[in-house]
């Protein structure tokens, strides 16, 4: 599972010309803090301290007082509209784990692929509660960090002996 910054790693050599990518990159990061912001002021605006509290979902609550007078629940299309933000966020580190596999063992992309989907269908089966969510989201974030203040370091030593060992071959 992927944190975040790290598929960086993957794409970024993909990138032909990152100085022009980078302005969209940032526009990109611009409009989803603007969009985030938004939501959680009009979320702070909305609801009490202790509502907030209690409520698992309260953009999903926020919904239900649209009304529009050909449409009954408008809270369904608010969720099928939210697919468009879930379903990038799934796909990008399904494509980086089978990028990675098909880099490191020669593999098709295809067994990864399908090995990662099972794995997250499996996954999502046994968190059916919130806190079991919340408490493999908290686990997966320790376990996260833990390996990026490892994994960076060790691979910058390994870049660097390998350099090494290359100088002294040649």
């Amino acid at each position: 599972m992927f944190i975040g910054f790290e598929s960086l790693l993957v794409y970024f050599p993909l990138i032909k010309n990152a100085k022009k990518s980078a302005k969209w990159a940032h526009l990109g990061v611009l409009y989803t803090t603007i969009f985030y912001t938004l939501v959680a002021i009009l979320s702070i605006l909305f609801f009490s301290q202790g509502q907030l509290l209690h409520n698992a979902w309260p953009t999903l609550v926020m919904t239900k007082i649209i009304e529009f007078p050909f449409i009954e629940r408008f809270e369904n299309i608010f969720i099928f509209s939210w697919l468009f933000v879930v379903v990038p966020t799934m796909c990008l580190p399904i494509w980086c784990t089978t990028r990675i596999v098909k880099k490191i063992g020669k593999v098709k992309p295809r067994i990864p692929l399908v090995i990662s989907i099972v794995t997250m269908i499996i996954v999502s089966y046994f968190l059916d509660t919130p806190s079991k969510v919340q408490l493999f989201s908290k686990s997966v974030t320790n376990i996260g960090f833990y390996f990026m203040v490892g994994y960076i370091p060790a691979l910058f030593f390994i870049t660097f002996i390998i350099r090494r060992l290359k100088k002294i071959v040649v």
